[in-house]
């Protein structure tokens, strides 16, 4: 009988392994742990932070200069003044001029200048008469179209608004700090409401603030406004009109279509009154002066409309005797 060999005992080299390849897993499953939840390979999320840009605002605290009877504002540094001056110009018309810059240099050469003609319906954006152009361009003026001729030592703006000519004359020799403020400056400019207003029943009362007076007018007066105009020799007239149908009335040329003007108020002051008086020849009928003007009115020359009735034209004089200072 054949008897099988004893076999031995099994080595202890596999138990070994897999203690080794068991540690292995749990080393390697801490590493990772710690790898992805503690160490480099952490994911983190990147939070934006919005960033906010603002814009500063150069006319901040800046003073506006607002004329009303010449129809427009604008925007000036703190540090600058303003001076109004009446302006002499050739023919029948008188405009009026304001200067905007540094106390000390409020002439043509060292500050802008605002050149305002009368109204009239025949302006057009031509150069300023005299200026040697080198360039023209369009442009636009509080949101009004506008020319800009360069030429000589300026810049000149010009444009039409509220039936009025505008040149805004900005000289070229300056320092850059002043060129800069002036630039700013026109971008501020703005033209005021128009300059006739039209009334209701319901306010039959006329009242100028201005120059601090008042008129009453007659119900049938109804619907009458005033247009102003900057006449030679007259700080400010004032043409009263009344609507009409009448396309064949003549009178005053002035008036705006669909309206006649039966008389005007003119303000003067007490220099330009004096000189009224002195001259020769049809002037106003004085109402009254107080301490700086003198107030007269003129009647229209020419054929009413139809619809102007007579008893309203006896009712002129009753309107002028209602007049009153305030």
């Amino acid at each position: 009988m054949n008897q099988q060999p004893m076999q031995g005992p099994k080595p202890a080299v596999a138990t070994w392994l897999w203690v080794v390849f068991g540690v292995v897993v749990v080393a390697g499953a801490a590493f990772f742990s710690w790898y992805f939840l503690m160490g480099p390979g952490k994911k983190t999320e990147t939070t934006t932070t919005p960033t906010t840009t603002t814009t500063t605002d150069k006319t901040a605290g800046w003073k506006t200069y607002t004329n009303d009877t010449l129809g427009f504002s604008f925007k000036y540094p703190t540090t600058y003044t303003t001076k109004d001056s009446d302006k002499s110009l050739t023919g029948d018309a008188a405009g009026k001029e304001v200067f905007v810059g540094e106390t000390s240099n409020l002439t043509e050469a060292k500050s802008v200048h605002v050149i305002v003609y009368p109204q009239a319906s025949t302006y057009t954006l031509v150069a300023p008469d005299g200026m040697d152009i080198t360039s023209i361009s369009d442009t636009t003026v509080g949101g009004k179209t506008a020319k800009k001729y360069i030429g000589g030592d300026s810049n000149v703006y010009v444009v039409i608004a509220n039936n009025r000519r505008y040149e805004i004359v900005v000289p070229t020799g300056l320092i850059k700090a002043d060129l800069d403020n002036f630039t700013t400056m026109l971008s501020t400019f703005k033209f005021t409401t128009t300059t006739s207003t039209t009334t209701t029943s319901a306010d039959l009362t006329y009242t100028n603030s201005t120059y601090g007076f008042t008129m009453t007018f007659p119900a049938d007066w109804k619907g009458y406004k005033f247009k102003e105009a900057t006449l030679e020799g007259i700080t400010q007239t004032y043409y009263v009109e009344i609507p009409t149908t009448d396309k064949n009335a003549t009178g005053d040329s002035t008036a705006d279509k669909g309206y006649y003007s039966p008389f005007a108020i003119s303000v003067y002051t007490l220099d330009q009154w004096a000189e009224v008086e002195a001259s020769d020849g049809p002037k106003d009928t004085l109402i009254t002066k107080d301490a700086k003007y003198a107030f007269g009115w003129s009647q229209a020359n020419g054929v009413p409309p139809t619809d102007f009735t007579t008893a309203m034209s006896n009712e002129i004089k009753t309107i002028i005797a209602s007049f009153k200072l305030k």
